[in-house]
Parts: C-alpha cells; structure tokens; sequence
C-alpha cells in the first residue's frame, strides 16, 4: 500500500452510523478526490498533491458554513483502488499523505467512488439529511491498465449518473504524451498472435507504463510503422470515452496548476454550501489555467 499510517483504508463502501447528524444537521456537499497514486506520480507530482491537499483541508476549514457542510472522502489508486479517508465533516477533515509505486487502473477507482457516495447519500436519506449534489475530482497521469469491458462498464456508470444529475464529475491530466499500445490492436492490425506482440513489449522498471518495439514489429510483419504509431493513445484519449461531453477533461501542463486544480475544487465546495439545494450554481473560474 503506498498511503503512509494506511492501516484503515478499505476497497468498499461502509455502513454508516447516522447518529453524526444529530449534532451537525446541516445540509452536506458530498465530494469525493480519486487521486492516481501510480508510480509515474512519484517524485514533485505526488509531492504537490500532498501540500494541496493540507490547503485544500485549510480552505474549507477557513468558512464556518463550508466546514459544517463538506463531507469529503480521498480514494488512492494504482493497481487496485483504497478508500483512504472515508466521508469526514470539513471540520474534521485531515488529508492522508500518500506515495506513489504500482501502474494505474481507472475503472475500480471511479466504481468504488460511485458505490461509496451511493451509500454516503443513503445514509443522509436515513438521518433525514439534505444534500447537494456529488462532487467527484478524478486525476492522473497515466494511461490504464483496465480491460475494455471494465472501461465500458464504469463509462456507462459515468453518464448515468451525470444524466440523473447525481454526481458532476470533473477530470484532470497531468500532461502525459506517452502513447500506450494495446497488443488486441496490434494484433488486429497486425495478424500476429497476443503472445507474439507481447514479445515486444518491455515494462519499464516501476511496472507503470511500457514501452513496445513498433519498428521490430514492423519490419517482423510487414506493417506500415505509420500505421503502428497510429494505433497509440494517451491518457486524454481514454478519459474522452469514459466522460460525458458535457465535462471533458482538462489538460493541466505543469504543477502550478494542478495545485491550482485541487484549490478550485475548494473554492467550488464552498460556492455549493452557500446556496440551496436545487438551485442553480456557477462555480468559480477555473484561474488555475492561465498559472
């Protein structure tokens, strides 16, 4: 596992106890941060999460309203999916410190937050609580590991809940040109078997990312390396098929603005808390953008 003192994380949902909103029975701002812990995150990127997590904590605690009103829970992912920090009252909230090793699996990390603010809002529905509607802050750098199926599966999960307005769920990359290849692809493309295109893929020394020898297998079949460098994607091209049109995703260049990123998402908890539920909202500009 690679959060420090992690010992209570957990890859499913709770049952909570509703008898916290007897003492805090304000409306809650349920959001959810699905932070890429992969190794390619290692180094000044997850060191950057980490210091704006402590002022994205200090932003919300900062206004009384916004602190009574946020629920917030962190879910870490590489290989597999951990919830973190579990639902916590802005006033309480303390960011895990996390570190970076594995590769990066989009789709159990949008699952397991999909079932969690599920069971977060049952719980309100339970303690006779109101609510607004989820916040969910997905970023990464990398490109997925996941099968198809399960990027299909958690796609569809995506748009319905963006359809019932459930969950408005914004995206962020860390730019990443690193192209992925996948060998049922080459293998279309190519005629060869899977195992023969997976000869000439090489894991780098994290296991994260690989790189594969497309002039090997050009010259091995025949093929137009062109053709080869086509078939490449990155991790914009997969986020464009998991998220509606509605909320592409957003494209951050340097760390300044993924530092920016994770401030605007305070900023936004705290212009939700301060209007009614159902209302229209306008959430703040994205400034971050122009650092």
């Amino acid at each position: 596992m690679s959060i420090q003192d992690s010992g209570n994380t957990r890859d499913s949902p709770a049952v909570y106890d509703t008898a916290e909103f007897a003492d805090n029975p304000e409306t809650r701002c349920p959001v959810v941060l699905i932070l890429d812990i992969s190794a390619s995150m290692d180094g000044p990127p997850i060191k950057t999460v980490n210091q704006a997590l402590a002022k994205f904590r200090d932003n919300i605690q900062e206004d009384t309203t916004t602190s009574l009103r946020a629920d917030v829970a962190v879910i870490a992912f590489n290989d597999e999916a951990r919830l973190v920090q579990d639902f916590t009252n802005g006033t309480a909230f303390e960011p895990p410190v996390l570190t970076a090793d594995g590769r990066t699996n989009y789709s159990k990390a949008i699952n397991l937050a999909l079932d969690l603010i599920e069971a977060r809002k049952q719980s309100y529905s339970e303690g006779g609580v109101a609510h607004y509607r989820s916040l969910a802050y997905f970023l990464t750098d990398g490109n997925p590991i996941d099968a198809r199926a399960d990027l299909a599966n958690a796609a569809m999960r995506l748009a319905e809940v963006e359809k019932n307005r459930s969950v408005a769920f914004f995206s962020f990359i860390i730019q990443n040109f690193e192209l992925l290849f996948d060998a049922t692809d080459v293998s279309k493309l190519t005629g060869m078997r899977i195992d023969d295109v997976n000869s000439f893929i090489e894991l780098n020394d994290h296991g994260d990312s690989s790189t594969i020898d497309l002039q090997g297998i050009a010259n091995f079949t025949g093929t137009s390396y062109d053709k080869l460098v086509e078939l490449g994607r990155t991790p914009k091209d997969y986020l464009d098929q998991l998220v509606t049109s509605q909320r592409p995703p957003v494209i951050l260049t340097n760390l300044e603005q993924l530092a920016g990123s994770i401030e605007w998402l305070s900023r936004s908890i705290a212009a939700v808390s301060r209007s009614q539920p159902g209302e229209g909202i306008r959430l703040p500009s994205p400034e971050y953008q122009n650092f």
